[in-house]
C-alpha cells in the first residue's frame, strides 16, 4: 500500500516528480505571476528583458531544457538582482539538476526578497520533503497556507510529509482538505485511500481508489492499492482485474511490479482453491 506523490500515481520516490515534478513545477510557475514585483532600479529596458529571461526559463523549464532554463535565469538575476522569482525558477532548475544545497538556497533567497511568495514557500517545502526533513517541510507547506489558503496542493504536500511523520489524523484532514479545494488532485484521493486502508476502511478505500482512477484511469498505484482492497474485502476476481490492470499499464521497469506479480499470483490460487472448494 503506497502513497504517491505526484499527479499520476506512482509508489515509488524518484527524483521530484519523480516524488512530483507536475505538483512542484505547477505549484512554484503558477504562483510566480502573483509576486509582489520590487520597484525597479533599472532602466526599463533591463527590466523588460529579465521579464523576457524568466518567460524563456518557464518555457524551457516546461520543455525539460534545464541548461537552456538555467542561462536564462542567471540572465535574469543579473539584470534584476532583487527580484525573487528569478530565483525561484533557478531554484527548480537547481533541484532537477539534484543541487538540493543549491535549491534551498535560491528559495531561501526568493522569500527573503519577498516573503509573501507563497509559491516559494511551497516549493521550497517539497525540497524539504524530498530530504526528508520534515518539521521544515510541514512549516514551509504551514505558510505557504497561510498566504494562499486555497492552496490544494500545498494541502496535499503537508498531508505527505505528515504522513511520513506518522501523523495518520493530520494527513487525513489536509488530504480531504486538498480534494476540498481541488476535486481533482488524483494523488489526494490515493493518498487518502491509503490512510483508510490502513484503517482497516475497506470500503472508503475503494471509494477513494476509485475517484482516483476515475481522473487517472492509467495510474498502476492506484490500481494496485484498490486491488489490496478487494483483496482484503475477499473479492477476488476485482482484485485480480486491479492487479492485472496495473502491470498492464505499468512501465516495464516499474520497481513494484515483482511484488504485484505475487499478489497476482496469490490471488488466483486463492480463488482456484475457493472455486475447486465449491
Amino acid at each position: 500500500m503506497k502513497n504517491v506523490r505526484r499527479t499520476r500515481g506512482t509508489s515509488d520516490g524518484r527524483s521530484l516528480y519523480g516524488p512530483a515534478r507536475a505538483l512542484f513545477l505547477g505549484l512554484l510557475l503558477g504562483g510566480l505571476g502573483c509576486a509582489t514585483d520590487h520597484p525597479p532600479t533599472v532602466e526599463t529596458d533591463r527590466v523588460d528583458e529579465a521579464k523576457q529571461a524568466i518567460a524563456s526559463g518557464e518555457t524551457k523549464l516546461r520543455q525539460g531544457d534545464l541548461d537552456g532554463a538555467m542561462t536564462d535565469y542567471n540572465r535574469a538575476i543579473s539584470l534584476r538582482p532583487r527580484h525573487a522569482p528569478a530565483f525561484a525558477g533557478r531554484a527548480f532548475v537547481h533541484y532537477q539538476k539534484g543541487e538540493l544545497d543549491q535549491s534551498v538556497a535560491d528559495f531561501t533567497r526568493a522569500v527573503e526578497l519577498d516573503p509573501r511568495l507563497s509559491s516559494a514557500f511551497g516549493a521550497r517545502a517539497f525540497v524539504w520533503l524530498t530530504r526528508g526533513e520534515l518539521d521544515r517541510a510541514i512549516a514551509d507547506f504551514t505558510r505557504t497556507l497561510q498566504l494562499d489558503p486555497k492552496d490544494a496542493m500545498a494541502s496535499h504536500g503537508r498531508g505527505l510529509a505528515r504522513s511520513r511523520k506518522g501523523d495518520s489524523a493530520g494527513a487525513f484532514l489536509d488530504y480531504t482538505e486538498a480534494i476540498r479545494l481541488d476535486a481533482t488532485l488524483s494523488a489526494a484521493w490515493n493518498n487518502r485511500g491509503v490512510l483508510r486502508f490502513q484503517s482497516n476502511d475497506f470500503d472508503g478505500a475503494v471509494a477513494d481508489f476509485t475517484a482516483a482512477l476515475a481522473l487517472d484511469d492509467r495510474d498502476e498505484a492506484a490500481y494496485t492499492n484498490r486491488g489490496a482492497a478487494y483483496e482484503r474485502q475477499g473479492n477476488w476476481p476485482q482484485a485480480v482485474a486491479d492487479y492485472q490492470t496495473a502491470l498492464e499499464v505499468a512501465a516495464a521497469d516499474w520497481p513494484l511490479r515483482p511484488q504485484v506479480e505475487r499478489r497476482l499470483a496469490r490471488v488466483l490460487e486463492a480463488e482456484k482453491t475457493r472455486s475447486e472448494a465449491k
